[in-house]
């Protein structure tokens, strides 16, 4: 029997983006493993909005620091407790010790007793599971984050967190079967994107070239969801569009 990768998004947008995306967040499961990449605001909620209990999440993989991605760790550290569960969260030491900080600053650094920190090395990989390794690459971004590829089962997923168009994380990830990249700034923005470390409509297409991935979900969105063409670089991709509690299933 053939596994079935699905892919369900909690939340689609960033920091600043409309009300009804949420923030980040993408549950990637093979039947086997549920694995969380990035937990922003609101996390929590949306697990439990999209039928997904916490005590089945197997792995939280963080990119980086900023708050769309790791504001829903304390909520989750603390239902943790509740549930006596330890969470086992996969990240940069940097983006980990920040993470204490921030603990810290919340006097809920108790609840760190609950999440059992794996290292993610940069620009390397981390074997999790005999079938389930991470490789990371750095992104373009203000802050030290970093790009995923992930194989899982037998199925491969690239997830670009917040990035600047990445040529070596594009072209490590050609053919995967899904990628998801953001695609934070309208076209009108498109002159901040290097500046502020993000992409734009502008670059979908070069995305797409490079990377080839058999199934493009954008993410990572603005105010609006961005415009994307199906004709000329689309023909062999499949576009999927995610909103908060829809999925994926890839077979």
């Amino acid at each position: 029997m053939c596994s079935v990768l699905k892919i369900t998004a909690l939340g689609v947008g960033g920091w600043v983006s409309h009300p009804s995306f949420g923030q980040s967040g993408y549950v990637v499961s093979d039947g086997k493993r549920n694995v969380l990449l990035d937990c922003g605001e609101g996390t929590y909620y949306k697990l439990s909005a999209c039928g997904i209990n916490i005590k089945n999440l197997d792995y939280i993989i963080l990119t980086h620091i900023h708050g769309d991605h790791v504001l829903g760790l304390p909520t989750l550290a603390q239902i943790a407790a509740h549930e006596n569960l330890s969470l086992k969260v996969v990240t940069l030491e940097e983006v980990f010790k920040n993470i204490v900080k921030l603990f810290e600053v919340l006097a809920i650094e108790k609840y760190l007793n609950h999440i059992s920190f794996m290292e993610l090395p940069l620009n390397d990989e981390l074997v999790l599971e005999d079938d389930l390794i991470v490789k990371s690459f750095k992104a373009l971004h203000p802050v030290l984050a970093t790009s995923l590829l992930i194989r899982i089962g037998e199925y491969r997923v690239a997830y670009s967190g917040d990035t600047a168009v990445n040529k070596d994380f594009l072209l490590a990830s050609e053919g995967v079967d899904v990628l998801l990249h953001e695609v934070s700034l309208p076209e009108l923005y498109d002159s901040l994107k290097i500046r502020i470390g993000h992409t734009s409509e502008k670059d979908l297409k070069d995305i797409v070239n490079i990377a080839k991935p058999k199934t493009f979900i954008p993410v990572h969105f603005y105010m609006e969801p961005p415009k994307v063409r199906l004709d000329n670089y689309l023909k062999n991709t499949k576009l999927v569009y995610l909103l908060p509690c829809s999925s994926v299933v890839i077979e």
